[in-house]
């Protein structure tokens, strides 16, 4: 059986060095939560996730997790 782990990233979370430690620890797939920030905020994260990839060599998953309802569809 192949599982992978996931973690829900939050503001004590959101530091690289403590993300290499959660990698180090088998998670493969960092979750972003949308229902309590705006896209922009996690710009930063996504950046410190593909360089910590690189920097290990090993692929991550970025999951984001939208807001159900309160997400609109515009032209």
């Amino acid at each position: 059986m192949r599982v992978k782990v996931v973690a829900t990233l939050g503001p004590s979370s959101m530091k690289y060095e403590v993300m290499k430690d959660m990698v180090g620890h088998g998670v493969r797939i960092f979750r972003l939560n949308f229902s309590h920030a705006e896209a922009g905020y996690f710009v930063p994260v996504v950046k410190m996730i593909r360089e910590l990839e690189h920097e290990l060599d090993l692929p991550l998953t970025i999951m984001g997790d939208l807001s159900g309802p309160k997400v609109r569809i515009g032209e």
